[in-house]
């Protein structure tokens, strides 16, 4: 992160993913780098990290898996 006080980005999107308000992988970048996060699709980069953050954004809304809107992204992530 830019600035000493500020979150790691890794932890800060699982902050983000556990509030709900992100069903793209895509909206919960746009937010981390609006925030300041440094290198936000390196940190993002690997399926195993999108996989827990999407679990974890179904879950903050309830689900057990991915809604509609995140089922091709889901199971492009995860391979199926």
């Amino acid at each position: 992160m830019r600035d000493g006080n500020r979150k790691p980005t890794v932890e800060r999107a699982f902050e983000l993913a556990r509030s709900g308000r992100y069903r793209h992988m895509r909206d919960l970048r746009r937010q981390l780098v609006r925030e300041g996060c440094d290198d936000v699709d390196r940190h993002l980069a690997g399926t195993g990290i999108r996989k827990q953050l999407l679990g974890e954004a179904a879950q903050a809304r309830g689900r057990t898996g991915p809604g509609r809107a995140l089922r091709k992204e889901y199971e492009t992530t995860v391979g199926g």
